[in-house]
This record gives structure tokens, C-alpha cells and sequence, in this order.
């Protein structure tokens, strides 16, 4: 095993672990354009999660950082470990006890509709969202699977996966932001918050952008050439020196090839109170003790249903 406390200079020393459906693409895109960080072109390696690829060891895994420099800090964007219960181990086994650790939580009622849009968008269902909330609830209530098929509804237990990493990570190694709150409304100083966190100083960088629009692109072809590496962004990126610059270009770019056809927002709107009422709500109280933050503005509409009733 290796040691908890030595660390690789080839591997992360931070990683952005979640939650999905949160801001973490734009968060990627973000703290990429800081001179001192390094993360890979590709948002998520899946080093942790996937069977494959951690039998391939550590090795393989630092391949995905080999250009950075020596001055930079490297990180990894990947919610898929804030949901999978074995990854803290693995990190904590591999990167060491001092990774830092960060996690965006949105409304999981909210996370929840986004995700189920997203998997509309990949043709990974045709179902209706009251469909899909019913049966995952059905399944949640009676322990059987709840985790298959991705969990639109199970992913939103974020005081769950928290206690998972809680067993190995201590409380000052994370840093949690809320989407809506914070991420949204509050951007300069949030994100000002995480340098802080990872000791580094502020820079001139584009934060207002919005990386992942969950609605599909006019062209899949297009779409494919702006999000996966190819001689086309190597190219791009010779042309244009700036991470800043390229980013700016990248999200105009999505923006242009989106297709802003609506969902079926007010069906959803009609099961949000459920879902956090019936779903949620132990959850995030706990997640309040937990984290010591405030997340009435998730369930303030739930307490004054309450109240009248």
C-alpha cells in the first residue's frame, strides 16, 4: 500500500469530485486558464471509477499529466467519484490524505430534473420525467437497485457520499460550494475562494462562462470537434496562446450550436416538492450538520407547505 502522506508530483494534488450535474464542466474550464494549475484537456480521466483503467495502475494514471509543469498545481475534475462509495479509498490509498477536495451541491431536486434532461439529450431514455422519478422512488423505497442505471434520484443524497469520504479525508480537506447560492449568483468571490483554498493567488482569468448546455447541439459533428481532442484544437490552440481566450471562443462557440428547443419544465415543477419532501429532506438536514452551512433555500417551500397545511 502506498503511503497516505507521500505524494507523486505526477499525480493530483486536488480534485474536483462533484456533484454531477453541478457547474463542474464550467468549474473545469475555469481553473484551467490559471497559469498555475494544470488539468488535463479531458475533463474526466475515470482513473478511480473505472475497473479497467485502475488495474492499469498509477503510472497510466500520471500519463494524463505529463505535460505539466513543474511550478503548477495538477487537479482532476471527475463527479463520478463524489457518487461511487469505494473511490475515497482508492484516492486516499493512492494520492495521499492530504489531497484537497472539492464539491459543488446543487438543489438535488434541481440536480435531479438536469439529469434526467442530459439523459434525454444522450437518447439514453425516451421515458417521461414523472416516470422515471416514480420508479427510481419506488426503487429507493424498497432497496432494491437504487443505484442502477446512473440514480437521477440517488445521486441527489450528497450527506451519503460526503460520510463515505469523511472516513478517510477530515472536513478541512474539503471544500464545499453551493451551485445556486454561490456558483450562480456569487461567482468572482467563489471562485476566488477556491484559490484561496488551494493556496494559490488570483489571476485575470474569464469566469462567466456556461461549458455544458443541457440541451442538444444543432450539430453532434460540430459538437464532437469542440469537446474531444483533435488536430483541429491543437491547431487552436497554437493560433490562440490564451487559455482565456480559447475558452471565451469554446463557449460562444457551444452557445451558437445549441439547440434551445424546451423540456417539459412544468411537469417537473409539479414533483420537486415531492421529491424533497419525501426524498430529500432527512438528507439535507443532515448535510446542514454535516457541512455546517445553511440549505433552507432547499426546502423552504417544503416548510411552508407545512406550515399550511
Amino acid at each position: 500500500m502506498n503511503n497516505p502522506n507521500k505524494r507523486n508530483k505526477q499525480l493530483p494534488c486536488f480534485l474536483v469530485i462533484g456533484a454531477q450535474k453541478s457547474g463542474t464542466t464550467s468549474l473545469h474550464d475555469i481553473l484551467r486558464q490559471h497559469s498555475k494549475v494544470y488539468l488535463p484537456p479531458e475533463k474526466e480521466v475515470h482513473f478511480f471509477d473505472n475497473e479497467k483503467k485502475y488495474a492499469k495502475g498509477l503510472n497510466y494514471y500520471s500519463s494524463f499529466f505529463i505535460d505539466a509543469n513543474d511550478n503548477q498545481l495538477i487537479g482532476e475534475v471527475a463527479p463520478e467519484y463524489f457518487w461511487r462509495h469505494y473511490v475515497a479509498e482508492r484516492i486516499f490509498k493512492d494520492l495521499g490524505g492530504k489531497t484537497k477536495l472539492i464539491v459543488i451541491l446543487r438543489n438535488p431536486a434541481n440536480r435531479a430534473y438536469s439529469h434526467y434532461k442530459m439523459n434525454i439529450t444522450k437518447g439514453l431514455t425516451k421515458d417521461s420525467v414523472s416516470n422515471i422519478v416514480n420508479k427510481e422512488l419506488k426503487r429507493i423505497r424498497n432497496k432494491s437497485n437504487s443505484h442502477v442505471g446512473g440514480g437521477c434520484i440517488s445521486r441527489g443524497f450528497y450527506a451519503r457520499q460526503i460520510k463515505a469520504y469523511l472516513k478517510y479525508f477530515p472536513l478541512t480537506q474539503m471544500h464545499f460550494i453551493l451551485f445556486e447560492d454561490e456558483f450562480l449568483k456569487n461567482r468572482e468571490k467563489t471562485i476566488n475562494d477556491i484559490f484561496g483554498f488551494l493556496n494559490l493567488e488570483n489571476e485575470n482569468i474569464h469566469i462567466n462562462i456556461k461549458s455544458y448546455i443541457t440541451a442538444k447541439p444543432k450539430s453532434k459533428s460540430f459538437d464532437d470537434i469542440l469537446n474531444t481532442p483533435n488536430l483541429i484544437n491543437q491547431i487552436a490552440k497554437k493560433l490562440i496562446p490564451s487559455k482565456k481566450y480559447r475558452v471565451m471562443l469554446k463557449a460562444k462557440l457551444k452557445g451558437i450550436n445549441t439547440d434551445k428547443s424546451s423540456f417539459p419544465d412544468e411537469e417537473f415543477e409539479s414533483l420537486k416538492s415531492m421529491l424533497i419532501k419525501d426524498a430529500y429532506y432527512d438528507d439535507i438536514k443532515e448535510l446542514e450538520k454535516i457541512i455546517n452551512r445553511d440549505l433552507s433555500s432547499w426546502y423552504k417551500d417544503i416548510q411552508m407547505y407545512n406550515n399550511q397545511i
